[in-house]
C-alpha cells in the first residue's frame, strides 16, 4: 500500500482509481494536501488576493478569481491549478529561510513541474500525470519543512526576547 503513491497521513494521492485506490481516498488525500498549503501559506503568512482555497473532506476547491477548480480523480485544471499555486507558495517560502538559495526538489514554474508541462500532458497519460503528483508531492513535503523551519526560528527569537 502506498509504494507507487506519494502518502499523505496514510492517504494515497494519485491520479485516477486504480486497483483498490478508490475515487474517495485520492479526493480525501487531495483534500489533506489542500489543508496541507493553507496552513503553511498561512504560517509563512503568504497572501494571495487571486486564490482561494475550500478543503472540504469530500472534494477540495480551488478558486481562482471566480473559477473554480475540483481536486477530483483525472481532473488535470484542478492539478494545474494546484501546482499554480503551490508553486506561488514554494516562491513565497524562499524568501522567507534562512537559506534563500535552498530550492525545493523539482523545479516548477506556474504550468510545469519537474521536466513535465502540464500544459501539454493528454488527460489519458495517467504514468505522466502520476510524475507530476509525486514531483507536487515533493515540493510539497520541503514547504512544509521551509515552514517547520521558519515557525521554529520565530518562536526561538520570542523565547530569546522573553529572557
Amino acid at each position: 500500500r502506498g509504494l507507487r503513491y506519494p502518502l499523505i497521513n496514510r492517504l494515497r494521492l494519485g491520479f485516477l482509481p486504480k486497483g483498490d485506490l478508490s475515487a474517495k481516498e485520492i479526493q480525501v488525500a487531495w483534500s489533506l494536501a489542500t489543508q496541507l498549503l493553507l496552513f503553511v501559506g498561512t504560517l509563512l503568512d503568504f497572501k494571495s488576493k487571486d486564490w482561494k482555497l475550500v478543503p472540504l473532506t469530500d472534494c477540495a476547491k480551488l478558486i481562482y478569481q471566480k473559477q473554480i477548480f475540483n481536486l477530483i480523480p483525472g481532473n488535470c485544471r484542478g492539478l494545474i491549478a494546484y501546482n499554480e499555486l503551490l508553486h506561488q507558495v514554494v516562491q513565497h517560502a524562499r524568501t522567507q529561510q534562512s537559506k534563500p538559495n535552498a530550492s525545493p526538489p523539482h523545479p516548477s514554474s506556474p504550468v510545469s513541474i519537474g521536466p513535465l508541462d502540464l500544459m501539454k500532458l493528454n488527460q489519458s497519460d495517467s504514468a505522466s500525470w502520476s510524475k507530476a503528483i509525486h514531483y507536487m508531492s515533493s515540493n510539497l513535503s520541503w514547504l512544509a519543512q521551509v515552514c517547520a523551519q521558519v515557525t521554529a526560528n520565530q518562536v526561538a527569537a520570542i523565547v530569546n526576547c522573553v529572557k
